[in-house]
C-alpha cells in the first residue's frame, strides 16, 4: 500500500473510536485525525466531564512518519487504554486531572520554529493554487465588471489561493479563526461563474446586510455577531482602498482594516497567538506559516495593480463608520464626531431638523456640492428607518451620481428595493 493509502486508512479508523463515552468522562476528537508531513498524524483530544464539559485537552501524536505502517499497534495501545477506563469508573473520573496525553500513552505535539516549516509538498501545493486562480482572475474580473461595474484587485486572488491551497489541518485553523471566503469569492470556485440566483436576484445582494454601504462588497466572512469583511470602493473607477469590517447583528457600524485579507488575517493570527491566555491549537501556527509564505504575492500583487487612489484621502467621522473619499469642491460633508452626534440625536427624536438638513443637501447638491448629500445618505440609510429610507435613496444615489460614482448608485437601488431579504445568501446551491 502506498503511504497515501496507509494515511487514508489510519484516519478512517481513528475516527471510528470516537466519540468514547464512559459515563464519568467523554473523550472526543471532532476534528478528526490529519497528516502534518512534519509531524506524522496528529488529533486534537478532549477529555471531559460530560455534565461539565471541564477537563483537559491536547494536540498529539498519534504516530510518526516513521511508524506509519505499525498505525494499528499504536490504535490496539489506546483501545487497551479505552478498555480499562470503561471498566474502572474511579480512574476514568481521576483521568480529568491528568493530560489527555498522559491518560493516552501518546506523546503530546511540541511546537518549534522549524515545526511548520513548508515541505516540498506544501509549497508545490501552494504555487500549484496561485497558478490556477491567477488563471482564471481575468474571467472573473470580467464578471465583477459586468454585476458591479468595479474593478477587482489582483490582492483578491491571492486570498483565493491561499484557501485554495490550505492542507486539511490548516483548515482547521480557518474554522477556529471563523473565517472563510464569501460574497464575491465564490467566482473562483470550480462552476462558480456558472452559479445561478435564487428568484433570479441581483448578485449584488449576495453577502449584503441591510446596512451595509454601496462601497462595501463583501469578500470574508467572520464568526460572530454577522462580522463580515470586504473590498471598499470609494470610486468604481479606482481601485477598492482597503478592506473594510462590519458586524452586521451588532451595532453594523463599518471600520477600515488592512489593504488586503492576507494582510487582515495575518494580523488576527499574530493577535491571537501574541494574547493568547491559553493554549492555542496547533493549527493556528500553521496557518499563521502558510500566510507568511502567502506575504510575498500578497504584496506583489498589491503593488501590480498600481496605486489606490483614495487609500489615502482625509475622511471624517460620521454615523455607521468612517466618512466618504471627496475631491476638491464637492463641498462641507459636516464629518466630525460633534456633528454626527447631534445628528443622531435628531434621527432618534425624528426632529424637524433632519427635513431641514435634506433641504440643504439637496441645495448644495444643485450647486454641484455632494459632499453633505452623501454624508446624510450614508447616514440615514445607516439608521434604517422607515420614514427616511426614500430620503437616504434619493440623497446617495444623487450625490453619487453627481461625482461620478453610477456604480454605486446602482448597487444602492438595487439594494434598497430588496432591502428586507430573509437572507444575503442568494445564490443556489
Amino acid at each position: 500500500m502506498s503511504k497515501a493509502g496507509h494515511i487514508e486508512v489510519a484516519i478512517k479508523k481513528w475516527a471510528a473510536l470516537f466519540p468514547i463515552e464512559l459515563g464519568a468522562i467523554t473523550i472526543a476528537c471532532w476534528d478528526g485525525a490529519v497528516w502534518v508531513p512534519q509531524i506524522g498524524l496528529i488529533a486534537t483530544i478532549s477529555l471531559y466531564d460530560p455534565e461539565t464539559y471541564h477537563g483537559p485537552h491536547g494536540d498529539l501524536i498519534i504516530t510518526t512518519p516513521e511508524e506509519l505502517e505499525q498505525f494499528d499497534t499504536v490504535l490496539a495501545r489506546v483501545e487497551e487504554v479505552i478498555g480499562r477506563l470503561r471498566k474502572d469508573e474511579q480512574a476514568a473520573g481521576e483521568a480529568l486531572k491528568h493530560p489527555v496525553s498522559e491518560t493516552l500513552g501518546l506523546r503530546p505535539v511540541v511546537c518549534n520554529a522549524n515545526t511548520f516549516a513548508p515541505a516540498k509538498e506544501d509549497i508545490e501545493r501552494r504555487e500549484q493554487a496561485l497558478r490556477e486562480v491567477f488563471g482564471m482572475f481575468d474571467a472573473v474580473a470580467a464578471r465583477m465588471r459586468e454585476v458591479y461595474g468595479l474593478r477587482l484587485p489582483r490582492h483578491i486572488a491571492v486570498w483565493a489561493a491561499f484557501y485554495k491551497s490550505l492542507s486539511p489541518f490548516e483548515i482547521i485553523s480557518l474554522k477556529y479563526l471563523g473565517r472563510g471566503p464569501w460574497g464575491i469569492m465564490l467566482w473562483f470556485d470550480e462552476g462558480g461563474l456558472e452559479r445561478e440566483t435564487i428568484d433570479g436576484l441581483d448578485p449584488r445582494l449576495d453577502g449584503r446586510f441591510r446596512c451595509d454601504p454601496p462601497e462595501f462588497v463583501t469578500v470574508m466572512s467572520g464568526d460572530s455577531d454577522g462580522l463580515h469583511y470586504g473590498l471598499w470602493y470609494d470610486d468604481p473607477a479606482e481601485l477598492p482602498s482597503f478592506i473594510a469590517g462590519n458586524y452586521a447583528r451588532d451595532s453594523a457600524e463599518t471600520w477600515r482594516h488592512k489593504d488586503t485579507i492576507i494582510q487582515e488575517l495575518a494580523q488576527r493570527v499574530k493577535d491571537l497567538i501574541e494574547d493568547a491566555e491559553e493554549p492555542i491549537p496547533l493549527s493556528v501556527y500553521a496557518v499563521a506559516e502558510a500566510l507568511t509564505w502567502f506575504k510575498d504575492a500578497d504584496k506583489k500583487a498589491l503593488e501590480g495593480d498600481g496605486p489606490r487612489r483614495w487609500a489615502d484621502a482625509e475622511r471624517g467621522d460620521i454615523l455607521g463608520g468612517f466618512g466618504p473619499a471627496l475631491p476638491l469642491g464637492a463641498g462641507n460633508p459636516r464629518d466630525t464626531y460633534r456633528a454626527y452626534e447631534e445628528r443622531y440625536t435628531a434621527y432618534k427624536e425624528r426632529s424637524s431638523r433632519v427635513v431641514s438638513w435634506i433641504g440643504e443637501a439637496k441645495a448644495e447638491l444643485q450647486q454641484g456640492k455632494p459632499a453633505f448629500a452623501l454624508v446624510l445618505g450614508r447616514e440615514l440609510h445607516w439608521f434604517d428607518a422607515d420614514e427616511y429610507r426614500a430620503a437616504s435613496l434619493e440623497l446617495l444615489c444623487a450625490s453619487y451620481e453627481a461625482l461620478g460614482r453610477h456604480a454605486l448608485a446602482e448597487i444602492a437601488r438595487v439594494h434598497h428595493k430588496h432591502r428586507d431579504l430573509k437572507s444575503v445568501g442568494v445564490y443556489k446551491w
